[in-house]
């Protein structure tokens, strides 16, 4: 998760709120993800 979030900072892709990415907000979209196809 630490990998992309470097790679969207990097690329200047601001997340949902207009901010940068931190590892814990990728780790939560996985997770949610993962939760969705599973239901």
């Amino acid at each position: 998760q630490r990998q992309i979030a470097k790679h969207l900072n990097d690329k200047n892709i601001k997340s949902k709120t207009g901010g940068k990415w931190d590892r814990s907000v990728v780790a939560a979209i996985i997770k949610r993800k993962s939760r969705e196809e599973q239901a």
